[in-house]
């Protein structure tokens, strides 16, 4: 079908990136008030940021990971790899240590710039803050596997994972933001994060270990 070319599936993936990426968000949209929308908004912010970031440390060894990929380097597609999933890790735990020395007094000075009626509100969510400052850290290494799979030119396996974390998110997302909050959609977006991590580098070792069959 038209919609399974490469094009078409490449359009999907985007989508459906955009949705996983967002469905935390669209949950408190859905089931909590404005005032608590507006506080989650908040808090995801660095999101954007960290992605930013991500891909100015990835996007500078693309080309050598597709050199090494394509004249069959293992060896250096796996170096490279490592590099950047440690850069990656270091700017994560970085991100992580400072939100939990600084998250408070930050919040704090957001609460402020409201006015006096937000006093404690955003303050009462550091540890949502924390975990999605986390979850970026992990759509960050993510990133770096659905690279390597585009590279690998595996669309579909990673539409396949898209629609998985897709669909998980769609029932997943409502519930713990309904259970919990917005502590329960800073969760689910993390938990979604590593799922679709999880997902791209199932398929990368698969890759790998058949190329090394052949």
């Amino acid at each position: 079908m038209e919609i399974f070319t490469q094009g078409g599936l490449l359009f999907l993936s985007v989508f459906l990136d955009f949705y996983i990426f967002s469905a935390a968000r669209y949950a408190v949209d859905l089931n909590m008030n404005d005032g608590a929308a507006g506080y989650f908004n908040l808090i995801f912010m660095p999101t954007s940021a960290i992605y930013l970031v991500a891909n100015f440390v990835i996007r500078p060894f693309l080309t050598r990971l597709t050199v090494c990929w394509n004249s069959g380097d293992n060896k250096g597609f796996k170096q490279i790899i490592w590099k950047i999933s440690g850069l990656i890790a270091f700017l994560t735990v970085l991100a992580v240590g400072g939100t939990l020395c600084l998250g408070r007094p930050v919040l704090r000075i957001m609460e402020l710039a409201l006015g006096p009626s937000h006093e404690g509100s955003l303050t009462a969510y550091v540890p949502a803050f924390v975990i999605i400052v986390l979850g970026g850290g992990i759509y960050a290494f993510g990133n770096l596997l659905y690279y390597s799979l585009v590279i690998m030119r595996r669309q579909k396996r990673i539409f396949a994972v898209y629609v998985v974390v897709a669909l998980a998110a769609f029932w997943i997302a409502p519930a713990l933001v309904r259970q919990q909050g917005l502590n329960g959609a800073a969760g689910s977006y993390c938990l979604f994060m590593v799922m679709q991590a999880a997902g791209f580098g199932a398929w990368v070792l698969w890759e790998f270990k058949g190329r090394s069959k052949r």
